[in-house]
């Protein structure tokens, strides 16, 4: 089982940063089946979306990516 990763900070901190090169990294050394994706959950709207454009890349490439608000999640 894969493991959980939090990425915690202050606004502008390098949270998103942090996590797309994660995500960036996880997408280039492993495969995953059709039943695995990648989630992102954050608190803000504003932030969900532009975490789905830069997950956009990465959807491109195979691999099953969802973001959504902690209260829709």
């Amino acid at each position: 089982m894969q493991q959980i990763t939090a990425f915690l900070g202050s606004a502008g901190s390098g949270k998103t940063y942090a996590l797309m090169g994660e995500i960036e990294r996880l997408c280039s050394t492993n495969t995953y089946g059709s039943a695995q994706c990648i989630l992102a959950i954050t608190f803000m709207h504003g932030s969900r979306r532009r975490l789905n454009s830069r997950l956009y890349d990465c959807a491109k490439n195979g691999v099953s990516v969802q973001c959504e608000t902690i209260d829709s999640f």
